[in-house]
Order: structure tokens, then C-alpha cells, then sequence
């Protein structure tokens, strides 16, 4: 079973929480701060969910989740989205790339990993 996930946030407070809290939970963390890297990280370890921030300097999260679902390969790698963001226009995009959960930020942290428990098992 592919265990893998990625987490894909510029804050490394939340991508240290989140790490220790899937690791913690048997899930490999795989982490990246930015979607350039995140589209690398995901064409060499195609992880079995993507958490993605939206709101991230250079490239947005959005772009990361137009690349998986516009490719054959990656289409089917579920994405959780954690933001920040009021814009609702974020969330339009991402609810139309198919993305199984937005959720805002301050988030629970039980709830992500109820979110990726009901999304991946």
C-alpha cells in the first residue's frame, strides 16, 4: 500500500505539525514548501494524497492541482487543500480540479487526518 503523502506549504510550523502528526499515524510525510518542487516531488514519488496550500509565493497551489488533474498519470491522487485564503474564487478553482476537501486554516489537525483517513483507506 503507498503510503506517501505530500505536503505541500511555505510555513514550516504547519509543515512540521502536519509531518509529525501523519508519522505519527504510519504515513510517510513527504515535504515540500513550494509547487515547483511539489510537481517535481510528485512525478518521482506519486504520493497517495496531496495537502496543498493555495496561497504560496512564486506559483500557487492551484497550478499543483492543474498539473495532477490535467495529467493522465496523476489525475487520480486525491488533493486536501489547507488555506488561508477568503477569496472564494480559490475555492471555485480548486472544487473544479476536483479536489476532495478544502479546508481552512487555523485547521484541527484530527480533522485533516480524519479527512485523509476517509479519502485514502
Amino acid at each position: 500500500m503507498n503510503n506517501k503523502i505530500l505536503i505541500v506549504d511555505d510555513d514550516p510550523d504547519i509543515t512540521r505539525l502536519l509531518k509529525l502528526a501523519l508519522q505519527q499515524s504510519g504515513y510517510s510525510a513527504i515535504v515540500v514548501f513550494d509547487a515547483i518542487t511539489a510537481i517535481k516531488s510528485i512525478k518521482l514519488n506519486k504520493p497517495a494524497l496531496i495537502i496543498l496550500d493555495i496561497s504560496m509565493p512564486g506559483h500557487t497551489g492551484i497550478e499543483v492541482a492543474e498539473f495532477t488533474a490535467n495529467d493522465k498519470k496523476y489525475a487520480g491522487i486525491p488533493i486536501i487543500v489547507l488555506t488561508g485564503s477568503d477569496d472564494p474564487e480559490y475555492k471555485i478553482q480548486a472544487e473544479k480540479l476536483g479536489v476532495l476537501a478544502y479546508i481552512k486554516k487555523p485547521f484541527d489537525v484530527r480533522e485533516v487526518l480524519g479527512t485523509i483517513i476517509e479519502k485514502i483507506t
